[in-house]
């Protein structure tokens, strides 16, 4: 009986960690220093040329580029990841290039910033962000460009994709994208 019990007790604390279990991380065999991001459960790679950043003089280093289609190919998440600690800290020479394809416009664009506080003494720096919308032939795309001034370990200039076909993919996809969004884990540098 008492084995029984435990037989019953394991299968189920294996069922509770299984339903548990976070998203497969993207890029595959990425050690735990490494920055990654979570598949979107259904979500297949894409090839894809990511971004480039325009840092005058100086190469920032790419840490993550990623891109995903659903499983219905209505939508697609992308993201691009640079170190930019070492690049000149003004927001051109560390904004994200969005070049348009063929048949795009720019409908809308928003751009915002705010000042950080340096902490134990250290400079105060800004936090841009650049929310852009894109119409092209069939598809919608809303992109987001964020940065910083900082020179602090660990800055990024960050670039996202929410690609879809239609409203109604949009709407269905929102909250799997806001959810890939908050599942970067940026490594250490």
């Amino acid at each position: 009986m008492i084995a029984v019990r435990w037989v019953l007790w394991a299968g189920f604390f294996v069922c509770s960690l299984a339903r548990g279990e976070e998203a497969k991380r993207w890029p595959a065999g990425a050690d735990e220093f490494a920055t990654t991001i979570g598949i979107p459960e259904g979500f297949a790679p894409v090839r894809w040329k990511p971004p480039a950043i325009t840092a005058a003089g100086k190469k920032a280093p790419l840490l993550l580029d990623a891109r995903f289609r659903s499983p219905d190919g209505k939508a697609e998440f992308a993201v691009a990841i640079y170190y930019v600690r070492h690049v000149p800290s003004g927001p051109d020479a560390r904004r994200i290039a969005v070049p348009l394809a063929r048949g795009e416009k720019v409908t809308d664009r928003k751009t915002s910033r705010r000042k950080i506080a340096g902490q134990d003494g250290g400079d105060d720096y800004w936090a841009y962000e650049e929310a852009t919308t894109v119409i092209g032939p069939g598809y919608t795309r809303y992109l987001l460009n964020s940065l910083s001034t900082s020179s602090l370990p660990g800055a990024t200039s960050d670039f996202w994709e929410f690609r879809v076909a239609d409203e109604e993919a949009r709407k269905r996809y929102a909250a799997a994208y806001r959810k890939f969004k908050a599942s970067l884990a940026v490594g250490e540098d």
